[in-house]
């Protein structure tokens, strides 16, 4: 619910209470009246300007249950629209905090995928040294490419995921 509505409801509860106040209006009427409808024979003297003022006074007596009872109702929703609105702040926020919370996750896997993919590199550079100098079998070079390519895909992966959730 808006807080237009919020507001609302807590006039509808106020005037509610104030139906058991008693009530004072100020009541005016003006017209201008044509001669063509008098007899200027019959009045003496023919006024055209006709107004009045006046005071209401509605003082509630039996006002009966119903007034209060929209009055409770009001406040009844006035207090469940409140409950809403905290029920939707409290939601909004846990889903910012897991937002955040998956977003730091995927960023460290993507952070542990680069420093696998870094060490592996460094073992390929220094094994193809190694055999550079008859110290390593082409096996331990192959493996180690293997292991490479995976890597780059972990990688490469973990970028794609950082990205659909960014």
């Amino acid at each position: 619910m808006t807080g237009g509505q919020k507001g609302a409801s807590l006039y509808t509860v106020k005037a509610q209470h104030a139906s058991w106040l008693p009530q004072v209006d100020l009541v005016a009427q003006y017209e201008l009246l044509t001669r063509q409808y008098f007899n200027e024979n019959f009045f003496d003297r023919f006024n055209r300007h006709a107004g009045q003022i006046g005071v209401s006074i509605q003082i509630p007596i039996l006002n009966g249950t119903g007034a209060s009872a929209l009055a409770q109702q009001a406040e009844i929703d006035s207090i469940r629209l409140r409950e809403e609105i905290k029920s939707a702040r409290g939601r909004i926020s846990l889903d910012a905090r897991r937002s955040f919370e998956e977003l730091r996750n995927v960023e460290a896997a993507e952070e542990v995928a680069r420093l696998d993919l870094e060490v592996t590199r460094k073992m390929l550079s220094v094994t193809l040294a190694q055999y550079g100098e008859g110290r390593a079998t082409l096996t331990e070079v192959a493996n180690l490419r293997s292991s490479e390519n995976e890597k780059w895909i972990a990688f490469y992966e973990s970028q794609t995921s950082r990205s659909g959730r960014g």
